[in-house]
């Protein structure tokens, strides 16, 4: 199961990021600490900003404290394994913390309402682009760009994990390679 169980959602200086999240991170029982400080995914299009004096905004956050990876920004991709996460697995149990507990037809991704607002209201608001006027379709299924920062974000952080976790095979009772070579050798 994936939870987002906080967020951090404001504009301003690097300096007052880098002090907000490590706050948000202090006592925090996930491991989120690296070689070079709390780990985050941060959008790719920070690659290149500078501030005046010519400082990358990647370097200023790992002086700090906070070592940015790059996140995997394929957004068809990502929203692709968002809306897989959120989808009922009728063989997959609700958590032992939600009121459903144990009953079957649980999603994989959960939030926690009261302590992500800006994530709960982007979702309400995340919609693909209109179909233009004569079209039947949006041909490029393209995601509206309107207030999707925390939306972006949850997309960087699942992509992360999808990209390091290794597959769950269902096993079959019987190993059909091993039966047919059973009834060839027998």
């Amino acid at each position: 199961n994936c939870v987002v169980y906080n967020e951090y959602y404001r504009s301003g200086l690097i300096s007052d990021h880098a002090k907000a999240v490590k706050e948000l991170a202090e006592g925090d029982s996930v491991p989120r600490t690296g070689p070079g400080g709390i780990i985050v995914w941060m959008d790719p299009s920070i690659k290149g900003d500078h501030d005046a004096e010519g400082r990358d905004f990647r370097q200023l956050y790992n002086e700090m404290g906070i070592h940015g990876i790059p996140a995997n920004n394929k957004v068809k991709a990502g929203i692709q394994k968002v809306q897989l996460l959120l989808k009922p697995d009728q063989e997959h149990r609700f958590p032992r913390w939600h009121p459903r507990a144990g009953q079957l037809g649980s999603p994989r991704l959960f939030f926690m309402e009261t302590r992500c607002p800006a994530t709960q209201r982007e979702i309400e608001l995340y919609h693909w682009k209109p179909v233009k006027e004569g079209k039947l379709i949006n041909p490029y299924e393209e995601p509206e760009k309107y207030m999707d920062h925390a939306m972006d974000s949850m997309r960087y952080a699942i992509m992360a994990i999808f990209e390091h976790a290794k597959p769950v095979l269902k096993q079959n009772k019987v190993d059909p390679f091993a039966e047919f070579i059973g009834r060839k050798m027998g």
